[in-house]
């Protein structure tokens, strides 16, 4: 492994040279750093949220909209 890329919304803390973090706000539109998520060969999604206190509609956006690309912004991040 050479690079692991981290796409966060605020700092880790974490440090390591293979590490490198990317801050990132808004995780339904990642036009503004496409370019930066290219040449990788695996990418794992983690994101959890609670459902208290939540209702459906807005538990189903942040669970399966935002983990659940388009597929031309999948086939736009595939290794070149």
């Amino acid at each position: 492994m050479q690079q692991v890329l981290s796409v966060v919304r605020t700092p880790s803390g974490q440090h390591h040279e293979k590490l490198h973090e990317l801050i990132h706000s808004n995780f339904f539109d990642y036009s503004e750093i496409e370019s930066q998520l290219t040449g990788f060969d695996a990418c794992f999604f983690s994101l959890g949220v609670s459902s208290a206190g939540m209702d459906e509609a807005k538990y189903t956006h942040l669970t399966y909209d935002l983990t659940f690309p388009p597929p031309q912004r999948s086939q736009n991040l595939t290794r070149k």
